[in-house]
Parts: C-alpha cells; sequence; structure tokens
C-alpha cells in the first residue's frame, strides 16, 4: 500500500504541475498574444498558427 499511495503524490504533483503550467501559458498569450501574432505576421511566420 505505501507504494500506491506515493504513485497517487507523484499524480497529484503531476496534475497540479500542469495546471499551474496551463494557467501561466494562458496567461501569457492573454498578455502577449496580439503582439506574439503581429511578430509572426510582420516575419511570414503566422502561417504556422
Amino acid at each position: 500500500m505505501d507504494g500506491t499511495n506515493i504513485n497517487n503524490r507523484v499524480l497529484i504533483v503531476a496534475i497540479a504541475f500542469s495546471a499551474i503550467m496551463t494557467g501561466a501559458a494562458f496567461a501569457g498569450w492573454s498578455a502577449y498574444g496580439t503582439d506574439m501574432f503581429v511578430a509572426m505576421v510582420q516575419n511570414g511566420l503566422a502561417w504556422c498558427l
């Protein structure tokens, strides 16, 4: 049972880390998305989106 408990903790930490990183990416895109898109259009890279 101890091994299962450790695996559950690792899973919870991994899910929490993923949620935090997803939130940070969304916040960054919300704050700077327009500027990033304009820069990509100017460099001809907007087709990648």
